[in-house]
């Protein structure tokens, strides 16, 4: 176990929160570690995905409809087969957000939902 240096004052207001909601200030502390750790992947992954738009063009001209894997802003591998693609990123970058997208005519997703709709006329 490792342990952390927090300010008086982040642990004043961990005691007044632990206090009003009847956690306790270690709870509070794991919880709001576990959230900033979850926005930072989703921040760090939207970083990625920023930079496979960049890359975008220069992708499709040399890998068209293979599966790109981008981290830290560059491509660092690529393949067609997605499964070996993921095996080898985890085995190389193992815990760190790595994005890995196909390389399609267009640079994002496009999802269309249908839905039935109630005819209410009849």
């Amino acid at each position: 176990m490792m342990g952390l240096t927090v300010s008086d004052e982040a642990v004043a207001q961990l005691k007044k929160m632990a206090a009003a909601t009847g956690d306790s200030v270690d709870a509070l502390a794991e919880r709001a570690i576990r959230q900033y750790l979850r926005d930072e992947w989703r921040r760090m992954l939207q970083r990625e995905s920023d930079a496979f738009r960049r890359l975008h063009p220069e992708l499709l001209a040399r890998y068209s409809g293979e599966y790109a894997a981008v981290y830290q802003g560059r491509l660092i591998d690529h393949d067609a087969d997605q499964l070996r693609l993921l095996q080898r990123v985890e085995q190389q970058h193992p815990d760190v957000p790595v994005l890995i997208r196909q390389i399609l005519p267009e640079p994002d997703e496009v999802y269309v939902l249908r839905s039935p709709r109630a005819d209410y006329d009849r």
